[in-house]
């Protein structure tokens, strides 16, 4: 027999109400929270713009595996503290050993577009998949609350050591000042950006010049681009010729 049952996790507060539409009598409600089923489907309805297949995947739900109670109940939890979603309830039927999930969900509507500040060697595309490999809710909005702009982050970072540039990926929120947000930028911080060129066509009118510093930067190469990949945005970075004079004095 079918034991429909379903969570509401509200927006308002984190707090998860149960409410069983037909309450089975105690000792069978504590035999089917301990028991084991297979997952055999996930559905999802209300207002979004998800698939259930998304939804599954980042819940942490895979068609086949085995799953219980506090499984379904953690993968709520999972989805709702991504922000995107202004709330979620479930509610399953078993049938034999089977089990089938149906997400009832509304998307959050405090999403901003995300902006990618300084990086310089990939595409906003590129980042984009990254962010969505690390989370396939991730579709280049991210929600001003919740953890799925740290997850971004992480992975953008985690990115940029696999192709040997260090820096650490920061994001916040942006907009006119007073207004609302209207933006989330996500920056790379702490980086060693490697000198391209040197302009050495720069003059400086002095007296007795006696150190030319630039002359000792030495044009480093560029990390390599990853494989398969668009072709890269590079900047032009000169290094700006600086003298050190004796007496400070200026013709």
């Amino acid at each position: 027999m079918a034991l429909p049952a379903c969570i509401t996790l509200r927006a308002s507060a984190a707090i998860a109400f149960l409410f069983l539409a037909i309450p089975p009598p105690l000792a069978a409600q504590s035999a089917l929270a301990a028991r084991s089923f297979t997952l055999s489907k996930v559905t999802i309805q209300g207002h979004s713009r998800f698939t259930a297949d998304q939804i599954s995947e980042a819940g942490g739900l895979k068609k086949g595996q085995p799953i219980d109670l506090a499984g379904i109940d953690a993968a709520a939890d999972r989805l709702f503290k991504t922000g995107v979603l202004a709330n979620i309830s479930y509610s399953y039927s078993t049938l034999g050993n089977a089990m089938t999930v149906e997400y009832h969900i509304n998307d959050a509507t405090n999403l901003v577009p995300c902006i990618y500040d300084n990086f310089v060697w990939f595409s906003d595309a590129e980042l984009t998949a990254v962010g969505r490999r690390a989370n396939p809710l991730f579709d280049g909005m991210l929600p001003q609350t919740g953890d799925l702009a740290n997850q971004v982050t992480t992975a953008l970072e985690d990115f940029l050591k696999q192709h040997s540039i260090t820096g650490h990926v920061t994001g916040i929120l942006s907009g006119k000042l007073g207004g609302p947000a209207t933006g989330y930028t996500l920056q790379v911080t702490d980086v060693s950006m490697p000198v391209a060129a040197a302009d050495r066509s720069l003059r400086i009118c002095c007296s007795a010049p006696r150190k030319l510093i630039s002359d000792q930067i030495t044009p480093a190469r560029w990390p390599p681009a990853p494989a398969g990949s668009a072709s890269r945005k590079r900047t032009t970075m000169k290094a700006i010729c600086r003298y050190t004079f004796p007496h400070r004095r200026f013709l």
